[in-house]
């Protein structure tokens, strides 16, 4: 029974498909048929013929079990690799989610920094930021999504997008953090802004913040192979 079940596993290897295993099938029954067939009509008795078709009807049945087995382990290895593969996607995307939260972070440092170089005295460049904003500049990991359905969009209408998408961000956790009496950050001295919350006037900063996050989380741009 052993060697007759290897022999199948050769003869029918797991990189077939269903069609082309019962095909394997039908031949090895049309195969041991003819045999039979051969062996009765050369005169041999009833018994060698009983013995022959049970002996086919084991492999046959060695057959279809070894093929339940291939889908039974095929479907188990799908499943394995769709949840590696989501796995992988949560901490692709987890991943990202501390890159463009401690990238913020950089951002916040070197542009508060600046500002007190030119609007302050003595010039320590000296900085300022909040724990709040690391969570909030990790909100930039949806910017991959956005990208793979603009991609094929100009720079320009994917920077406005991501404009658009910041400033949102940037209103809903605004007003959140100034009902709880913890927003870090207050426009209301500001000529233009919404509420004290959001800056128009910072449209094109968030415009190069918005194209360089984007770089940021899908990756540098692989070169075409000539």
């Amino acid at each position: 029974m052993i060697r007759v079940f290897c022999c199948l596993k050769i003869i029918i290897p797991c990189s077939l498909t269903q069609d082309k295993r019962y095909f394997v099938l039908f031949r090895i029954i049309c195969h041991v048929n003819i045999r039979i067939t051969g062996s009765f009509a050369c005169g041999y008795d009833a018994l060698l013929f009983f013995r022959k078709t049970v002996f086919l009807c084991i492999k046959l049945s060695c057959l279809d079990k070894m093929i339940a087995i291939t889908h039974y382990y095929s479907a188990t290895n799908q499943q394995q690799c769709r949840r590696n593969n989501e796995t992988e996607k949560k901490m692709h995307y987890l991943m990202n989610f501390f890159k463009c939260g401690l990238f913020g972070w950089g951002l916040e440092c070197f542009w508060t920094g600046c500002h007190s170089l030119f609007y302050e005295t003595p010039k320590k460049l000296t900085c300022t930021t909040s724990i709040w904003m690391f969570p909030i500049y990790g909100l930039a990991v949806f910017i991959e999504p956005i990208y793979h359905l603009i991609k094929k969009k100009s720079t320009l209408f994917r920077g406005f997008i991501y404009t658009l998408c910041i400033f949102l961000v940037e209103y809903s956790t605004g007003t959140f953090l100034k009902k709880k009496n913890r927003c870090p950050w207050n426009y209301s001295d500001k000529k233009v802004n919404i509420k004290g919350i959001i800056r128009l006037d910072f449209a094109p900063l968030w415009f190069i913040v918005g194209l360089l996050f984007e770089r940021l989380v899908r990756g540098p741009a692989k070169k075409r192979v000539r």
